[in-house]
């Protein structure tokens, strides 16, 4: 039996094409994270002479909480987040004929958007354990000087589970085949990676090439005779012995943001704040939740969207950008804001873009500036943006990520 080893930890991702139907998680995440069980004990109270309580307890209810830690953010894994918390997009939007794709993710106003739900895969080398039906309530990105822009989540699923199976089998080489008299083995499926342990020769991970069937497995990887032995299988990580391939990223700096602001009814992105921005902290409330409803399931029967919301945090430079904010804020004047970030160059520039681009458009009004604090000596001021729909622009807050990805 392996021990496990923090260095062999993983988290893989599978975007469901039906919302909580889990699936075989192949993106992996490059980032921090573990999975939490939220299935919580509870003691049944009675009356009924024992002083010392009797140990009858139940389990009212299923979820899986997974924190993504905060990780240097990336153009090509931060819409990951965003499509399970803002908008399924998918598929990137062409810029003319440049080589870059747009990904566009409006915040809802008048209704709720669709996401994408996610079965995220977790563990180590000793265990994998799985959540479906996963969602984000929340998405933080910040950056400050000298440092990457860093991103993190609070994601929602159901309940965590493990899939794992012992029993008595034998290995067939001639047929690559793991049978099983008592008929166990149904749950391993066509697609899916096994990993096998304590047998007499067949120790290793597997990949299923038919499966679902109770009484047997038929694997792609060489097997050795051997007769029947008491084994454990599990489901494992995709990817096989070397595992996945890891996608290649590019993070995002956060020398290269840029800040704009502009007058409610004016075109967001217009007018730069130069030598202003020493750093910010967005949080995004999703307001997706999981509803928990007499339909049969021990966890959230169905997921909606209530009272989504961006607050923006901006350290100013203690200047007149900030001086003259601060009084549009005691004014309570609403403002444009557009927060950029811009990466390294598009292969082929296209008409909007030509460079890998991340932009937060807001409208809202500031609702807190700071006492004047110091960083270094330097006089600095943080004040709090908070995005609403606002009827003059006809606005509420849009998320662009553009990237080389034609899917996600």
């Amino acid at each position: 039996m392996a021990n496990g080893i923090k260095a062999m930890r993983k988290l893989q991702l599978y975007i469901e094409a039906v919302q909580g139907t889990a699936g075989v998680a192949t993106i992996p995440w490059r980032g921090l994270g573990v999975l939490e069980d939220l299935g919580v004990p509870v003691e049944a109270p009675e009356d009924v002479g024992y002083m010392s309580g009797v140990d009858r307890y139940y389990i009212p209810y299923l979820g899986a909480s997974l924190g993504l830690d905060s990780v240097p953010a990336s153009f090509e894994h931060l819409p990951l987040l965003l499509e399970c918390g803002v908008k399924a997009i998918g598929t990137g939007v062409a810029d003319g004929a440049g080589s870059g794709k747009i990904y566009t993710y409006p915040m809802p106003t008048t209704s709720p958007n669709t996401i994408r739900t996610y079965t995220i895969e977790g563990g180590d080398n000793n265990e994998k354990e799985e959540a479906s039906y996963c969602f984000a309530e929340e998405i933080k990105i910040s950056g400050k000087g000298k440092g990457a822009v860093e991103m993190s989540a609070k994601v929602t699923g159901r309940g965590v589970s493990v899939l794992e199976y012992t029993a008595s089998m034998a290995f067939v080489a001639s047929t690559k085949k793991i049978t099983d008299a008592a008929n166990g083995l149904a749950g391993f499926v066509t697609g899916t990676t096994i990993k096998v342990t304590d047998t007499a020769n067949n120790d290793g991970i597997y990949t299923v090439v038919t499966g679902g069937v109770a009484a047997e497995i038929v694997v792609t990887e060489t097997l050795v005779d051997e007769g029947a032995n008491s084994c454990t299988i599990q489901d494992w990580f995709s990817g096989g012995p070397t595992g996945l391939t890891l996608p290649t990223l590019e993070v995002m700096n956060f020398s290269k943001s840029k800040l704009y602001l502009d007058v409610i009814g004016g075109t967001v992105g217009t007018t730069i704040k130069s030598n202003t921005l020493l750093g910010f902290d967005m949080i995004i409330k999703t307001g997706w939740m999981g509803v928990p409803s007499g339909d049969g399931t021990s966890s959230f029967g169905f997921i909606k969207c209530a009272d989504p919301g961006v607050t923006l945090d901006i350290t100013f430079e203690h200047n007149g950008t900030a001086r003259a904010e601060k009084a549009f804020y005691r004014a309570l004047t609403a403002r444009l804001l557009r927060l950029k970030v811009e990466g390294t160059a598009l292969a082929t520039a296209g008409t909007t873009y030509s460079y890998k681009t991340f932009i937060a458009d807001l409208a809202g009004k500031w609702t807190k500036f700071s006492v004047l604090g110091e960083q270094n000596g330097n006089d600095i001021v943080t004040g709090t943006f908070t995005s609403k729909y606002d009827p003059t622009a006809a606005a509420f807050a849009t998320f662009i990520v553009v990237n080389a990805l034609a899917t996600l």
